[in-house]
């Protein structure tokens, strides 16, 4: 007797349902033969990679993820932080080969990097800077939308990495990050203000001023598209830069990225350097 065919979920489109890696999965469990029904430690691990692939999109950061922290959805920072920018190459199953990003921890400048993705992490979570310390395979994905690839496989590349093209972005005066109530920050001086911040959708940001906003769409590998528009600009900091209706606006100050990379506070005179910080060896 044949079993019967796999219903979509109630309320979608069959074709919107039909995962072939799910069914597949479903199929070879009801399989007449018992050879071809696979055990326990099979599902669990095909479903496993199946979860990894639905949160992280981006190719390398997958393999980062099921290589160092296979079966797990949540890693200390520490540990992420150090796999994250070890220089370990492992050649893989199928001949290909997997590489770290080779990013010494010893280097104040990659220092200051990763105290940018930590921020960012933080910041995706809602929780305070100093009390973040897991991070998710989720979440992790969500940065690979924003910033990836993880690796660039083109050697004249502007950027070798995602961390690369973070810290880039996150140098200037005008990124905010993910915050909440961007409007409460906004205000107006001598001059008007405005910011690049994350949009709550992976893969968007948002040029807001305190009378408009805008999204970009950051297309992966590629470059940034105003939404409604065809032409992709390969970097989101040039892109602003000539922007002719922001040239009448100066950034919004106060943003914690710039006391990462040690600038100047106003307000307090304070300089803020992360030279000292350190991270996990």
């Amino acid at each position: 007797m044949e079993r019967p065919p796999i219903p979509p979920v109630p309320g979608t489109k069959e074709e919107a349902w039909n995962n072939k890696f799910i069914t597949g999965l479903i199929q070879r469990c009801w399989s007449h033969s018992h050879d071809d029904r696979p055990d326990f430690q099979v599902i669990y691990d095909e479903l496993n990679d199946l979860i990894t692939e639905g949160y992280i999109k981006d190719d390398w950061g997958r393999q980062f993820w099921q290589i160092h922290f296979t079966d797990q959805d949540t890693v200390p920072w520490d540990d992420f932080v150090k796999q994250l920018m070890s220089s370990k190459v492992i050649t893989l199953d199928d001949n290909s080969t997997y590489r770290g990003l080779a990013m010494s921890r010893k280097n104040p400048e990659n220092v200051k990097i990763a105290e940018c993705l930590h921020l960012i992490l933080s910041q995706i979570t809602g929780q305070r800077k100093s009390s973040f310390n897991k991070v998710s395979c989720e979440n992790f994905g969500k940065v690979l939308t924003w910033f990836g690839p993880g690796v660039e496989s083109d050697p004249k590349a502007q950027f070798h990495n995602f961390l690369q093209r973070m810290a880039h972005i996150c140098r200037q005066p005008w990124f905010f990050g993910l915050i909440a109530n961007p409007e409460r920050i906004l205000h107006n001086g001598d001059k008007p203000v405005f910011m690049i911040r994350l949009s709550t959708d992976p893969g968007y940001f948002t040029i807001q001023t305190t009378t408009m906003k805008t999204r970009i769409i950051y297309v992966h590998g590629s470059g940034y598209k105003p939404e409604n528009e065809k032409a992709i600009f390969p970097d989101l900091v040039e892109f602003t830069n000539n922007i002719k209706s922001l040239k009448a606006y100066e950034p919004q100050e106060g943003s914690d990225f710039t006391y990462i990379f040690g600038k100047l506070d106003e307000r307090s005179g304070a300089y803020k350097s992360m030279d000292s910080l350190q991270i996990p060896q």
